[in-house]
């Protein structure tokens, strides 16, 4: 500037603020603050805090020391650009987590609160807190069934196991490496399924290592001769069978045998099970006969019919 500046009367001044301009000490925005791209509004003496669009992304950045702290009275909600939560943080209460604005993962006063399945890739590890006696427990909301795994070896319950609603052990498996069924049975459901002996050696000729039956029980066993027999047949008064796999043993006891009316071989009749074909199946009894105990060996020669012929030796 050249030239000497006019005088000023100072009572002609108004002290009126321009209504198009801020103030230094501060005032109030009526209309939008435009930024062009990368120009930032920054925040502290040495921009620590930096908000700004790049051209392609948006940034809120912590760029100095400390933490970036996002505090609310009572939500804190992230949204997508059509209002659908993506994240929902209330003050005292869940952090959820959402997908495509579905629920999915919330946390609860216990733990979390997962909507859906869990997909975990790499090693999983879920541990207990130290006030249990197991690595992993799951049980139903309600308090129903429970399955614990890892237990402590000191504790009296075994290593994992199935528990009932009430609290029962159902299945228990060992830190010896047995499993036990404290209070029932092992099922087989389906039908040629069993236990596996497939690590045990084999012989040259073997054709299958499941065990898939057992079997016992009664029935009713009458004896016949070969060419004749008397009227009416003897019964047993006791008849007794075991089945496992597919080997069959029976007992047979029979009282006051009179052998009059019999010629041939003596039969026995309607066995538990029909025969798989095979022969020369021999057996070693005690005979009463006419007040007579004789010691017999018993060969069963028809086996693709329910009687088999008994020869006394």
């Amino acid at each position: 500037m050249t030239g000497a500046l006019p005088a000023i009367d100072g009572s002609s001044l108004t002290g009126t603020a321009d209504a198009t301009k801020l103030p230094l000490a501060g005032g109030t925005m009526t209309g939008d603050i435009a930024f062009g791209d990368n120009d930032k509004a920054t925040f502290g003496a040495s921009d620590d805090l930096q908000i700004y669009h790049s051209g392609t992304h948006s940034y809120i950045k912590d760029a100095g020391e400390g933490v970036l702290y996002l505090q609310g009275s009572d939500w804190i909600v992230l949204e997508d650009t059509d209002g659908n939560n993506m994240v929902a943080c209330q003050d005292g209460a869940a952090v959820t987590l959402y997908h495509n604005g579905t629920a999915k993962l919330a946390t609860t006063s216990t733990g979390i609160d997962v909507t859906g399945g869990v997909t975990t890739t790499g090693a999983r590890s879920f541990f207990a807190p130290a006030s249990e006696n197991f690595a992993i427990g799951v049980r139903h909301a309600t308090g129903g069934g429970a399955l614990y795994f890892g237990a402590e070896s000191s504790s009296s319950t075994p290593d994992g196991g199935i528990y009932n609603s009430g609290g029962s052990q159902i299945l228990g498996f060992g830190n010896d490496r047995n499993v036990t069924i404290p209070g029932g049975n092992l099922v087989i459901g389906t039908s040629g399924k069993g236990i596996d002996f497939s690590a045990t050696s084999d012989a040259g000729g073997m054709t299958s290592e499941v065990l898939d039956d057992y079997e016992e029980g009664t029935w009713t066993c009458s004896l016949r001769g070969s060419a004749t027999e008397p009227d009416p047949l003897i019964t047993s008064t006791a008849s007794y069978y075991t089945k496992i796999g597919n080997v069959v043993t029976f007992q047979v006891s029979f009282e006051n045998v009179a052998t009059t009316g019999y010629s041939g071989d003596v039969t026995f009749t309607t066995l538990p099970f029909t025969n798989n074909g095979y022969r020369a199946v021999t057996a070693i009894g005690l005979y009463q006969m006419a007040y007579f105990f004789l010691l017999f060996l018993c060969v069963f020669e028809d086996f693709n019919s329910s009687q088999q012929s008994l020869v006394l030796c």
